[in-house]
C-alpha cells in the first residue's frame, strides 16, 4: 500500500490529480479533503459505479427524483453532483447521444438540500478495489489514505503536457 506521504517523499513533481473510486455509494470525502492540503484534486474513477453497477445508480430513487425536478436524466444529476462537489469526472462513452447528454450539465445547479440528499447516499461501499482500511469502513485515519488506482503526475516540458502513471499494484511507474 502506498500512501501520499510515501509518494511525496520521492516525487520530484507534486501530483496534481489522484484517480480514485468515487460514486454515489463510495464518496470518499475524507480523501478529497485530505489531499486538498497538497493542492491535489480527486478524479472520480467509475463515477457511475462501473460495470455491473450503473443501472443501480441510475435507478436510485433520490437521483431519479432530483432528475425529474430539474428535467434532467439521472446521468446528468450524478455528473452535476460530482462536478459541483469538486471532483473531476471522466465518463467513457463512444455513443454521440451519451456524449451530448454528458455535457448538458452546466445549465443548472443542484440545491444545497439536493447535494445533502446525494451525500446521504454514501455507504462507503467499494466495488472495484480489494483494499479495506485497517480501521474499518467507517473509521478514518490518514494512514488509510492510500491510492486506490493511479496517481497522475503532470508537468510541462517545452509546452507539452506529459504524465507518468504510478500503479500501486505494480509498485512502479508505467
Amino acid at each position: 500500500m502506498v500512501s501520499i506521504e510515501e509518494i511525496l517523499s520521492f516525487a520530484k513533481i507534486m501530483p496534481a490529480v489522484i484517480q480514485n473510486e468515487n460514486h454515489l455509494y463510495y464518496q470518499n470525502k475524507a480523501l478529497q479533503e485530505y489531499v486538498q492540503q497538497y493542492g491535489i484534486v480527486v478524479e472520480s474513477w467509475y463515477p457511475f459505479g462501473g460495470r455491473g453497477h450503473t443501472q443501480e445508480h441510475f435507478a436510485n430513487e433520490t437521483i431519479v427524483q432530483i432528475a425529474n425536478a430539474h428535467g434532467k436524466t439521472p446521468v446528468q444529476i450524478i455528473l452535476r453532483w460530482q462536478i459541483q462537489d469538486g471532483y473531476i469526472t471522466f465518463h467513457g462513452t463512444s455513443n454521440p447521444d451519451h456524449i451530448a447528454e454528458n455535457f448538458d450539465v452546466f445549465d443548472f445547479e443542484l440545491t444545497g438540500q439536493e447535494m445533502n440528499e446525494i451525500r446521504n447516499l454514501d455507504r462507503q461501499e467499494r466495488y472495484h478495489i480489494d483494499y479495506v482500511p485497517k480501521h474499518g469502513r467507517s473509521g478514518f485515519d490518514k494512514s488509510d489514505l492510500s491510492f486506490d488506482f493511479v496517481v497522475y503526475l503532470y508537468f510541462c516540458n517545452h509546452f507539452s503536457l506529459q504524465y507518468k502513471l504510478y500503479c500501486k499494484s505494480h509498485h512502479s511507474y508505467l
